[in-house]
């Protein structure tokens, strides 16, 4: 017997903005993108970041459709 199935996901990226604490590392915010951020994108989020904050860019799956 031949089973198929088809599992529908989206697709998206999310810039997080973390801060670096001597205790631990927390994320301060979350940006989705649809598409992958540009170059300006990450500068645009990097310049709005304290001197004890990074950015992470996550490329994301989650099952069904926005």
């Amino acid at each position: 017997m031949i089973r198929s199935s088809e599992v529908v996901y989206t697709e998206y990226w999310v810039i997080r903005v973390i801060r670096d604490t001597t205790a631990k590392k927390e994320v301060v915010r979350e940006i989705k993108f649809q598409t992958p951020p540009t170059e300006q994108d990450i500068v645009d989020v990097l310049v709005k970041c304290a001197s004890n904050e990074f950015i992470g860019v996550e490329h994301c799956y989650k099952l069904g459709r926005d």
